[in-house]
């Protein structure tokens, strides 16, 4: 090569042409990745979450317990119809009731809830008619104590959405009750499962 071949030959643009060559190499090799990133965050999701299930009414229920022939108590759902009222005094008027129509000779005849009434403390205030404090009819401690905890149990089991029961109150038209049978009644009771029967 002769001297002027060699001062004629500029090496930088040669430099420019590879860089440009490669920016646009590496420019368009950034430009698809982007594009299949952006897709695939495009793509539609086909699983779906499935939709939370509205509680059934008709599903709820509530428990009686309901004096056997061993003087214990036995466990009687009572499935409560669409519709059916779940506040405390509905449910404890509708619980007594249906203990009335099952075990009838349990408590004195024309025996009725009058009112149902909450207080502190967890306290629900039962007041019935002056046939419930029959004296002649409450004979035998076992008989009233599963007659009375039939209704204690029962009461403070109750699915009532605007009051739960803890204890369980006794009136007579308004009175309190001292004693039912050979039982104390001058407090409220709780609820004692001792005498339910076991399964």
């Amino acid at each position: 090569m002769t001297q002027d071949n060699q001062t004629n030959f500029r090496p930088l643009p040669v430099i420019l042409m590879v860089l440009i060559l490669a920016a646009v190499a590496l420019g368009g090799w950034w430009l698809k990745t982007q594009q299949a990133e952006s897709s695939a965050t495009k793509i539609p999701i086909t699983s779906s979450v499935p939709p939370v299930k509205t509680p059934d009414k008709n599903a709820h229920s509530l428990t009686l317990y309901i004096p056997n022939e061993n003087a214990m108590l036995e466990k009687h759902p009572l499935k409560l119809e669409d519709g059916t009222s779940t506040h405390f005094a509905d449910l404890s008027k509708l619980a007594f009731s249906t203990l009335m129509q099952k075990v009838p000779y349990n408590f004195p005849k024309g025996t009725k809830l009058l009112h149902v009434k909450t207080g502190d403390n967890g306290i629900a205030i039962l007041d019935f008619n002056s046939n419930f404090n029959d004296a002649s009819f409450w004979h035998g401690s076992s008989t009233t104590l599963m007659a009375v905890y039939s209704i204690v149990d029962t009461i403070t089991t109750l699915p009532a959405d605007d009051f739960k029961a803890q204890q369980v109150q006794f009136l007579i038209e308004g009175k309190p009750i001292a004693v039912l049978g050979e039982l104390d009644m001058q407090d409220p009771l709780k609820p004692d499962m001792q005498w339910v029967q076991k399964n």
